[in-house]
């Protein structure tokens, strides 16, 4: 004879599964953090509220679009290259910050050894050996390519693209995202959970550095300007 106990208990798991099968049936969006684009407080005011809107919402870091299944919706943020080098720059000078201690990879510690602030690496650019290898060694600095290929399979994979969000209009383009999302929510305000820099760092540039940078991050102004045509 089966006791009332295991009656319920199988209740209650017939309930589960069927919870499951309902969650599951909804389509999936995988957030694509991407490095200083403002993911860190995307990923914070979302991830509670997952399964709560019209879409299941999946949040997977160190992923590129190719690790998305096809067909699947997704979305990501995006910001100025240059914009988005100096923030990289002080969240690895910095380690992290508070809060968030990230220390140094071995190949990061000779960075910051050599160039103090964002402006001394960029003016060194194809001048100076050590400022190449850096760009190579900070994560960061990664090309937005690196996380979406090329051109052609961003396109193709586009039909599936639920939104890009700009940083510098990170507040806004949020409201729009959780408004077709169904959902409640508001960007985090403090520093820490939104991962940002301390107001203190130094974002002077000269135009020397501009030069530099707008040449080394030239395929990724393509980027940002293909991701101004999808969003239009």
């Amino acid at each position: 004879m089966v006791s009332d106990i295991s009656l319920r208990d199988m209740s209650v798991r017939r309930l589960i599964r069927a919870g499951h099968r309902r969650v599951t049936t909804k389509p999936r969006a995988h957030f694509l953090h991407v490095n200083k684009t403002g993911g860190s407080a995307i990923t914070n005011a979302l991830r509670p509220l997952e399964l709560a809107g019209s879409h299941h919402l999946v949040f997977k870091k160190k992923r590129t679009l190719r690790d998305i299944p096809e067909g699947e919706w997704f979305f990501f943020g995006v910001r100025d290259p240059i914009s988005r080098f100096i923030s990289g720059f002080y969240s690895r000078q910095l380690q992290g910050g508070i809060g968030r201690p990230r220390p140094w990879r071995v190949e990061e510690a000779p960075v910051f050894n050599r160039f103090t602030t964002p402006n001394e690496l960029a003016e060194a650019l194809f001048s100076d050996p050590a400022a190449e290898d850096a760009m190579g060694a900070i994560r960061h600095f990664r090309s937005y390519w690196s996380w979406f290929r090329d051109e052609d399979y961003l396109l193709r994979r586009s039909d599936r693209l639920l939104m890009v969000l700009f940083q510098e209009q990170l507040d806004d383009d949020f409201a729009l995202l959780t408004q077709h999302l169904g959902l409640n929510a508001s960007l985090p305000t403090d520093d820490l959970t939104a991962h940002r820099n301390p107001a203190t760092v130094d974002l002077r540039l000269t135009d020397a550095a501009v030069v530099n940078l707008r040449r080394w991050y030239q395929r990724d102004y393509d980027f940002v300007d293909l991701c101004r045509y999808l969003r239009s």
